[in-house]
């Protein structure tokens, strides 16, 4: 989710591509040690998709606009006030 929070979303709204990036990379390196890297590719290339799939059939301004409250709430400060 981080990835197209930080690819999509700052068309639609001010976003620290830097911190999307940064929790990105952290959530793949845990996924990597915690599964191993090819179980985890493989289940990171799957939610990518779904993903994908999920902001087509909402419209990416509304998918990002439906993000940011739930960014909120788990602490993620991403977009910028």
């Amino acid at each position: 989710m981080m990835f197209f929070l930080g690819e999509i979303c700052p068309a639609y709204a001010n976003v620290d591509r830097a911190l999307a990036k940064k929790l990105s990379l952290a959530f793949a390196e845990i996924g990597s040690n915690s599964v191993g890297s090819k179980k985890f590719s493989t289940i990171f290339k799957k939610e990518l998709d779904r993903r994908a799939n999920e902001i087509k059939a909402t419209g990416p301004q509304m998918w990002c606009n439906y993000q940011k409250p739930n960014m909120k709430e788990i602490g993620a400060n991403i977009f910028i006030d």
